[in-house]
């Protein structure tokens, strides 16, 4: 018989650092949207990089966002987080704030990917760099067998 059970915000934070890949869902006029994106975590950042587009300006207008990120081992064995927050564009240029924010992204995103940002980026349209700042996190489990002590 399954258990589900709430993750602590620890584990949450475990999951979203474990993972490169989780879902950015935010409004796009009047309509919802979810996209698939490839992230970095620091903090309480969660940061990614982007081609110019129609997400990006959404964001723009209605910065609020959600992000999700699932680790699934089978129907009953699973692991679900979602987190809240606000989404910034993030540049070198600007104030101390957003500057040191930038170069944070940078880092992080280069942790996963050396070759980001550099001549032999795989992905050089994806250049501009933005995070969303966590505001509120929440997770779920799910367990087919009794969890291990």
């Amino acid at each position: 018989m399954p258990r589900f059970a709430v993750l602590s915000k620890a584990a949450c934070r475990t999951v979203l650092r474990r993972n490169r890949v989780g879902r950015l869902a935010y409004m796009n006029g009047r309509m919802l949207d979810i996209e698939p994106i490839g992230y970095a975590m620091a903090g309480d950042w969660v940061f990614a990089r982007s081609a110019p587009g129609a997400k990006l300006a959404a964001l723009a207008r209605k910065p609020y966002a959600v992000f999700e990120v699932d680790e699934v081992d089978g129907p009953f064995d699973w692991r679900s987080v979602v987190a809240h927050g606000t989404v910034y564009r993030l540049s070198p240029e600007g104030s101390a704030l957003q500057r040191r924010e930038y170069q944070r992204a940078v880092r992080a995103i280069q942790r996963l990917s050396p070759k980001a940002f550099r001549k032999d980026d795989p992905v050089p349209d994806r250049e501009i760099v933005y995070g969303m700042r966590i505001h509120q996190i929440d997770g779920r489990v799910a367990r087919s067998t009794p969890a291990r002590r």
